[in-house]
């Protein structure tokens, strides 16, 4: 059975990123999401494009947690 999801970027938050991984992790999510939105446009309608979307209102959710992260903050 194919995968319907692309696997996570291995993402583990921690107060002692740097800004530059900081960046790396922002990209790398980003990436994930643009690839799970794109199948959902290329999926049939039904239960599995359901939750493709789900998915990437999730990963969205992570993302926007990423844009608020300050390094070295109490984010």
């Amino acid at each position: 059975m194919k995968k319907l999801v692309p696997d996570p970027p291995r993402f583990i938050p921690a107060a002692y990123l740097t800004q530059a991984q900081l960046d790396a992790e922002r990209a790398s999510l980003a990436t994930c999401l643009v690839d799970l939105l794109d199948l959902h446009a290329s999926a049939e309608p039904g239960p599995n494009r359901d939750t493709l979307l789900l998915a990437s209102t999730y990963l969205a959710e992570l993302c926007s947690a990423l844009n608020r992260y300050q390094p070295g903050g109490d984010s």
